[in-house]
Protein backbone atom coordinates (compact mmCIF):
# COMPACT_ATOMS: atom_id res chain seq x y z
CA UNK A 1 0.00 0.00 0.00
CA UNK A 2 1.53 3.53 -0.79
CA UNK A 3 2.33 5.29 2.17
CA UNK A 4 0.61 8.23 3.68
CA UNK A 5 2.95 11.56 3.48
CA UNK A 6 0.44 14.13 3.94
CA UNK A 7 -2.99 15.10 5.31
CA UNK A 8 -4.79 17.89 6.01
CA UNK A 9 -8.21 19.79 4.98
CA UNK A 10 -7.18 23.69 3.84
CA UNK A 11 -9.01 26.43 1.97
CA UNK A 12 -7.37 25.92 -1.24
CA UNK A 13 -4.60 24.09 -3.04
CA UNK A 14 -2.10 26.20 -5.86
CA UNK A 15 0.24 23.95 -7.62
CA UNK A 16 3.88 25.67 -8.62
CA UNK A 17 4.14 26.61 -12.04
CA UNK A 18 7.34 24.65 -13.22
CA UNK A 19 8.11 22.44 -10.33
CA UNK A 20 4.67 21.49 -9.38
CA UNK A 21 4.90 22.29 -5.99
CA UNK A 22 1.74 21.97 -3.94
CA UNK A 23 0.91 25.07 -1.17
CA UNK A 24 -1.68 24.44 1.22
CA UNK A 25 -3.20 27.93 1.80
CA UNK A 26 -5.16 27.94 5.52
CA UNK A 27 -4.69 24.73 6.90
CA UNK A 28 -8.11 24.24 8.59
CA UNK A 29 -8.91 23.31 12.56
CA UNK A 30 -12.14 24.17 12.89
CA UNK A 31 -14.99 25.52 10.51
CA UNK A 32 -17.74 28.10 11.63
CA UNK A 33 -21.67 28.00 10.42
CA UNK A 34 -23.58 31.49 11.10
CA UNK A 35 -27.00 30.19 12.25
CA UNK A 36 -30.07 32.70 13.21
CA UNK A 37 -29.94 33.21 17.08
CA UNK A 38 -32.58 30.72 18.63
CA UNK A 39 -33.17 28.76 15.43
CA UNK A 40 -32.86 24.97 15.07
CA UNK A 41 -30.82 23.65 12.02
CA UNK A 42 -33.59 22.53 9.69
CA UNK A 43 -32.86 18.90 8.20
CA UNK A 44 -31.21 18.86 5.14
CA UNK A 45 -29.90 22.34 5.50
CA UNK A 46 -26.79 22.83 3.58
CA UNK A 47 -24.08 25.55 3.58
CA UNK A 48 -21.05 26.58 0.59
CA UNK A 49 -18.24 25.39 1.93
CA UNK A 50 -15.67 25.71 -0.73
CA UNK A 51 -12.09 23.81 0.75
CA UNK A 52 -10.09 20.95 -0.22
CA UNK A 53 -8.84 18.01 1.17
CA UNK A 54 -5.04 17.45 0.27
CA UNK A 55 -3.59 14.02 0.45
CA UNK A 56 -0.06 13.17 -0.98
CA UNK A 57 1.03 9.46 -1.22
CA UNK A 58 4.56 7.53 -1.37
CA UNK A 59 4.68 5.21 -3.95
CA UNK A 60 6.37 2.02 -2.66
CA UNK A 61 7.91 -1.05 -4.05
CA UNK A 62 5.06 -3.30 -4.36
CA UNK A 63 2.70 -0.64 -5.82
CA UNK A 64 3.87 0.42 -9.14
CA UNK A 65 1.48 0.67 -11.78
CA UNK A 66 -1.25 -0.59 -9.19
CA UNK A 67 -4.69 1.12 -8.67
CA UNK A 68 -5.61 2.26 -5.23
CA UNK A 69 -8.88 3.98 -3.75
CA UNK A 70 -8.95 6.61 -1.20
CA UNK A 71 -11.75 7.02 1.02
CA UNK A 72 -12.61 10.11 3.14
CA UNK A 73 -14.92 9.84 6.41
CA UNK A 74 -16.47 13.31 8.54
CA UNK A 75 -17.89 11.78 11.25
CA UNK A 76 -18.64 12.39 15.28
CA UNK A 77 -17.63 9.30 16.56
CA UNK A 78 -18.85 6.17 15.69
CA UNK A 79 -21.81 8.15 14.08
CA UNK A 80 -23.14 7.70 10.69
CA UNK A 81 -20.61 10.02 8.66
CA UNK A 82 -22.42 13.45 7.44
CA UNK A 83 -19.16 13.07 4.56
CA UNK A 84 -17.80 10.26 2.84
CA UNK A 85 -15.82 10.53 -0.52
CA UNK A 86 -13.87 8.07 -2.59
CA UNK A 87 -11.32 8.57 -5.12
CA UNK A 88 -9.35 6.52 -7.14
CA UNK A 89 -5.79 7.26 -8.10
CA UNK A 90 -2.69 4.59 -9.73
CA UNK A 91 0.86 4.68 -8.55
CA UNK A 92 2.74 5.48 -11.61
CA UNK A 93 5.37 8.04 -10.46
CA UNK A 94 6.85 8.31 -7.18
CA UNK A 95 4.20 10.48 -5.45
CA UNK A 96 0.49 11.11 -6.53
CA UNK A 97 -1.36 13.82 -4.91
CA UNK A 98 -5.51 13.66 -4.99
CA UNK A 99 -7.25 17.13 -4.13
CA UNK A 100 -10.73 16.58 -2.85
CA UNK A 101 -12.84 19.78 -3.69
CA UNK A 102 -15.69 20.48 -1.10
CA UNK A 103 -18.07 22.80 -2.35
CA UNK A 104 -21.14 22.16 -0.44
CA UNK A 105 -21.44 20.73 3.14
CA UNK A 106 -24.40 19.91 5.33
CA UNK A 107 -25.01 22.35 8.14
CA UNK A 108 -23.75 20.26 10.98
CA UNK A 109 -24.08 20.32 14.97
CA UNK A 110 -21.54 21.77 16.76
CA UNK A 111 -18.81 19.26 18.44
CA UNK A 112 -15.20 17.60 17.40
CA UNK A 113 -15.76 15.97 14.74
CA UNK A 114 -13.07 13.76 13.04
CA UNK A 115 -11.90 13.21 9.04
CA UNK A 116 -10.21 10.10 8.70
CA UNK A 117 -8.26 8.44 5.57
CA UNK A 118 -8.38 5.38 4.40
CA UNK A 119 -6.82 3.27 1.65
CA UNK A 120 -7.02 -0.29 -0.43
CA UNK A 121 -6.05 -1.76 -3.53
CA UNK A 122 -9.38 -1.29 -6.11
CA UNK A 123 -11.09 -4.37 -6.12
CA UNK A 124 -10.49 -4.96 -2.25
CA UNK A 125 -13.79 -4.99 -0.32
CA UNK A 126 -12.79 -3.72 3.10
CA UNK A 127 -12.03 -0.61 4.16
CA UNK A 128 -9.43 -1.98 6.90
CA UNK A 129 -6.76 0.27 6.04
CA UNK A 130 -7.15 3.41 8.30
CA UNK A 131 -4.03 5.06 7.46
CA UNK A 132 -4.99 8.93 9.53
CA UNK A 133 -7.18 10.95 10.99
CA UNK A 134 -7.15 15.14 11.17
CA UNK A 135 -9.52 16.52 13.79
CA UNK A 136 -11.96 19.39 13.34
CA UNK A 137 -13.78 21.37 15.76
CA UNK A 138 -17.30 22.60 14.37
CA UNK A 139 -18.72 25.93 16.20
CA UNK A 140 -22.18 27.45 15.45
CA UNK A 141 -21.96 32.10 14.99
CA UNK A 142 -25.06 33.86 15.80
CA UNK A 143 -26.44 35.30 12.86
CA UNK A 144 -27.16 38.97 13.85
CA UNK A 145 -30.97 39.49 13.46
CA UNK A 146 -31.68 41.80 10.31
CA UNK A 147 -32.86 44.87 11.32
CA UNK A 148 -36.43 46.00 9.52
CA UNK A 149 -37.38 50.12 8.73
Amino acid sequence: MPRLLVFAPCERVIFGQGDNSASLIVIIQQMQFQIPAGQPIPPGAGAFAHFAIFSQWQRLPADTDKTFEQRLLLSVGNENPVFDAIAEFQMTDRLHRVVANVPVMPVLHPGEYSLKIFVREKGQQNWGNFVGDYPLEVVHIPQPAAAIQ
